[in-house]
């Protein structure tokens, strides 16, 4: 029954000010190719949400499937395929490269590659297998991120056909500021998550995921070497995240270890809860990754060894 509004003071634009965005490409034909259905989901709304015609596949195999009955049924091929790197059974390498031979002269679809993996990895690949892609995605991956990516492929592809050869995809320098540590991540919302694993491992992180606190406590417990950090949502089944950090407090006798409340609950009387159980401190969500590395570096006293 709340509700909540805000007003803005805004400049009048002034006219050449700037140069607008280009939009989207419209109307693409797009294939999915991811074997975790969250993350198929989530990535499957962007895309349609930018007005693109998606199909989906669960795997190298039926991505090959759903090529070849496009071609059987004469239908143009896909414009656009955004392809998961590990997969079980076909990785996203391997498809790529039979999708690629399947055109047979015909129009190749554009690759994107998209993973959990850092940057880094994709330099680790031969020249061989980075001419696959037209592009390189770390996940989690935004609309705009999807866009950018199909614009640069396709400028790409057409400097490639008029003979300008533009380098294959490049991984830029990025300082990992959480390199080598060990965090383990407790809650319950796969998106989250997702959403969490992606960002922290972006920064070099090890990053391990427990589905409640029970299994967050058997995870710290069982852990060798042990975790750096613990991020520990309040609200789950099972065992909340009060009685988890008592836990293992009390009974695992784990009193130096960091424990990080990351919750939605972000009152002054939350974090105080938070904190009276033993917590070190208290991040609101949705976080804000600048200020969450700095305070796990603080904690942890940099990346873990």
């Amino acid at each position: 029954g709340s509700r909540f509004y805000f007003e803005l003071g805004l400049p009048l634009a002034v006219d050449g000010a700037g140069e607008a965005s280009p939009p989207p490409p419209c109307a693409l034909a797009v294939l999915l190719v991811d074997d975790n259905a969250v993350a198929r989901r989530v990535l499957a709304d962007a895309l349609q949400s930018l007005g693109w015609r998606v199909e989906v596949a669960d795997g190298g195999e039926q991505a090959l499937a759903r090529v070849s009955a496009r071609a059987a049924a004469a239908l143009p091929a896909y414009d656009m395929v955004f392809m998961d790197w590990q997969m079980a059974g076909m990785d996203g390498w391997q498809a790529s490269q039979r999708i690629r031979a399947m055109a047979a002269g015909q129009t190749v679809p554009i690759v994107v590659m998209v993973t959990a993996q850092g940057r880094e990895t994709l330099s680790e690949r031969n020249a061989g297998d980075r001419a696959l892609i037209n592009g390189f995605l770390v996940k989690p991956v935004t609309t705009a991120m999807l866009v950018e990516a199909v614009v640069d492929a396709r400028a790409a592809a057409v400097a490639a056909q008029r003979g300008e050869n533009p380098a294959a995809p490049q991984a830029p320098v990025q300082r990992k500021r959480l390199q080598g540590m060990r965090i383990l991540v407790v809650e319950d919302n796969k998106i989250n998550q997702m959403v969490a694993k992606g960002l922290l491992s972006q920064e070099g992180a090890d990053v391990t995921l427990a589905d409640d606190g029970q299994l967050g406590v058997n995870a710290v417990a069982a852990a060798q070497p042990p975790f750096d950090v613990v991020l520990m949502d309040v609200q789950m089944p099972v065992m909340d995240g009060y009685l988890a950090t008592r836990t293992i407090r009390q009974e695992l006798g784990l009193t130096a270890l960091p424990i990080v409340a990351m919750t939605a609950n972000a009152m002054a009387s939350d974090r105080a809860a938070c904190l009276a159980v033993g917590m070190n401190d208290h991040v609101g969500k949705p976080f804000e990754l600048d200020g969450l590395v700095a305070l796990l570096q603080s904690l942890v006293g940099g990346a873990g060894a």
